[in-house]
């Protein structure tokens, strides 16, 4: 059930004022306008990390060729630029990167023709689970989107087809990874044609995954956030989600630190235009 939360009464509890901004009362007027909806809050965030994690090793042109691409083909190494390595086959080039966990490759045949009728979320199915052979852990899969890439050339009536794209999401414990995820993609003939990896190995140590604020203090915070930002009232959607943190210098990994998302809706201007949404990073005190 969507609950729905005006953060007046907070406030009163966590006030936040300075010199260079106005009274308390001209605060709590214009933050009471903030009216959230806490709902995806309900759920507490386990602080464990997976047990089953992405290795620098599944990187490796080997491994692509052999679980992701699935190619028996040879890979020769063609250029290097730093950690960025780049290998050729006759039907594919595989570019991989261990130390940001990324990888594309994008097959040079061109497809057949197109096929009525695809079943779309058997193309899902066959995704996460090319995915899944190449090592990705099942518990780090989030949401998995099936989508159509369109394309109308010039001159021609209607759009058509281009390609079918699967995004599956990086989630740990549930909770969404910025930026992380894995796009599948098939011709109009249903084969597979490109792959696109953002999806770098965790650090052992050092991950803030959990929050000891509660709800209240959360919205409170994202009202604060809120106006920093130049906000000054709406619904507001607040939800979980982990921000990666690079390697400091000689480490690897990466480390997820727990934030909430305060998204706005998209509105109107005094001027009459359109506002589109906008997402607000709230510092949570993750530990």
């Amino acid at each position: 059930m969507m609950k729905w939360v005006n953060i007046a009464s907070v406030l009163l509890l966590f006030p936040a004022c300075s010199a260079e901004q106005p009274t308390t009362g001209e605060q709590q007027a214009a933050v009471s306008s903030f009216v959230f909806d806490s709902s995806d809050l309900d759920t507490s965030v386990d602080g464990t990390p997976p047990s089953t994690q992405v290795t620098a090793r599944m990187f490796d042109f080997a491994t692509l060729g052999k679980n992701l691409v699935k190619t028996d083909e040879a890979l020769s190494l063609t250029t290097q630029v730093g950690t960025r390595k780049i290998y050729d086959s006759t039907s594919w080039t595989v570019e991989t990167d261990a130390a940001t966990g990324s990888a594309l490759v994008v097959g040079k045949t061109a497809p057949g023709d197109a096929v009525d009728g695809i079943d779309e979320s058997n193309l899902r199915t066959r995704s996460v689970d090319r995915l899944a052979s190449w090592g990705l852990p099942q518990a780090e899969m989030g949401k998995a989107v099936q989508r159509k890439a369109m394309l109308q050339p010039e001159n021609e009536p209607a759009a058509a087809v281009h390609r079918y794209k699967t995004y599956v999401l990086r989630a740990v414990n549930g909770v969404p990874v910025v930026g992380n995820r894995a796009v599948v993609s098939y011709g109009v003939d249903g084969k597979f044609a490109r792959a696109y990896v953002v999806w770098p190995p965790l650090a052992s140590t050092g991950h803030r995954l959990s929050t000891g604020l509660t709800t209240a203090q959360i919205e409170s915070a994202a009202a604060s956030a809120l106006t920093q930002a130049g906000e000054t009232g709406g619904n507001i959607k607040l939800s979980w989600k982990y921000v990666p943190v690079p390697p400091a210098a000689g480490s690897t990994g990466v480390t997820l630190k727990l934030v909430v998302g305060a998204r706005t809706r998209p509105g109107q201007a005094e001027d009459g235009n359109a506002t589109e949404s906008r997402e607000i990073d709230v510092d949570v005190q993750a530990r």
